[in-house]
């Protein structure tokens, strides 16, 4: 009787000891899961940027080509 109790405390011990591992486990998945998802965000983040760069640039080059198409017109003037 002292016997079983004892090797119930142990199976419970076992239990006990596999489900904390499991959810180590599980929070370890899950802090994979936030590297990825991480990781796409700063490569959107760099897409965004560069697209929105090359949006600033082109509206530049297209400022500065209106200016000068205007600078001699003004001249005229």
């Amino acid at each position: 009787s002292l016997k079983l109790a004892q090797l119930k405390r142990e199976q419970q011990d076992y239990k006990d000891r596999v489900q904390y591992l499991k959810e180590e486990i599980s929070k370890f998945d899950q802090d994979e899961d936030i590297s990825e998802i991480e990781e796409e965000l700063d490569q959107t983040k760099r897409k965004v940027l560069g697209y929105f760069q090359q949006a600033i640039e082109s509206i530049d080059k297209e400022k500065q080509s209106v200016l000068f198409e205007r600078n001699p017109i003004e001249r005229q003037m």
